[in-house]
């Protein structure tokens, strides 16, 4: 089939075209990157996502796949104008080239930052809770993309992913508090720590989230709509998290306390939704994931 990846040369992204490069007929669509080389055997369009000249593209494709992002909930933490411009306007200008076509759309959310805190597992109809800009903006681009498609009755799936981490994460301001923590171990740095640090939240490594998407097209579960959480249902609290890479790193991580203070609260997934529809399971626990990770990221370090 041919597939269309939107954002292909960021972490996520490049990680599912690896994934289905062998079985699929992949096009790209990315800003160019001298940091990124391109994956061989894929076709590549250096253009805003929401251009008209990839409406050919788009349209002769099977399915499309946006794993576009510009932020996490710190990039824009005060700035909610640039939340706005950066990511709901291209979404926004996106979708009306989507009226124009009947391709399916896979859209990558956020399952960390749009739920309330809970004590259990939260499923896809537990009441959601936009703490940040970056929050708010992702239920907004659901609500977008829920609008276009019961105005039109195409598909169109979103998916909440946990915290997605694994080996090819970049280590970026605000982006990825694993790699960040092994650069701290690694090169002496402090790390701060805000609240408790008892906080839980959901990992989930990347492997088994490409899994996921594997398992949502060969079951052709995309050609409906629905939402789905795609989580490791196991919730670790950051000072556990802390600890995990100092063991495997044998490092002593500084830990500064932040002068802020926020309650603790948890989020952690329940996936039986996607597993009832695809038979995915996550299959890499935090402690091998990081272990892969340190593996890595020491390589590339020393």
């Amino acid at each position: 089939m041919k597939i269309s990846i939107i954002g292909g040369h960021g972490f996520i992204g490049r990680a599912i075209a690896q994934k289905l490069v062998k079985d699929h007929e992949l096009h790209i669509i990315a800003r160019r990157s001298e940091n990124r080389s391109e994956i061989p055997n894929i076709k590549y369009h250096y253009h805003s996502y929401e251009s008209e000249k990839l409406l050919p593209v788009y349209d002769s494709s099977g399915l499309i796949i946006n794993a576009a992002g510009n932020s996490t909930p710190l990039t824009f933490a005060q700035e909610p104008s640039k939340e706005v411009h950066y990511n709901l306007m291209h979404l926004a200008q996106f979708i009306e080239l989507l009226h124009k076509i009947d391709t399916p759309l896979v859209y990558i959310s956020t399952g960390g930052a749009i739920y309330q805190p809970s004590s259990s597992a939260i499923a896809e109809n537990h009441p959601l809770g936009h703490w940040s800009y970056y929050g708010a903006a992702k239920q907004s681009a659901e609500t977008f993309l829920s609008s276009f498609s019961q105005q039109t009755g195409k598909a169109v799936t979103i998916l909440r992913p946990s915290n997605i981490y694994g080996e090819g994460q970049p280590l970026k301001p605000n982006f990825g508090v694993i790699p960040t923590l092994f650069d701290a171990a690694i090169n002496q740095r402090k790390f701060h720590i805000i609240g408790s640090g008892q906080s839980s939240r959901d990992y989930l490594h990347i492997e088994d989230f490409t899994a996921a998407i594997e398992g949502i097209i060969s079951c052709k579960t995309f050609q409906s709509s629905n939402t789905f959480n795609l989580g490791s249902g196991a919730g670790t609290s950051l000072i556990r998290l802390i600890e995990l890479v100092e063991t495997i790193s044998q490092q002593k991580i500084e830990r500064v306390k932040s002068k802020h203070n926020i309650e603790d609260n948890h989020i952690i997934l329940n996936s039986n939704k996607l597993q009832n529809k695809t038979h995915w399971r996550p299959t890499i626990d935090l402690t091998e994931g990081l272990n892969r990770v340190w593996r890595e990221f020491n390589a590339t370090t020393f």
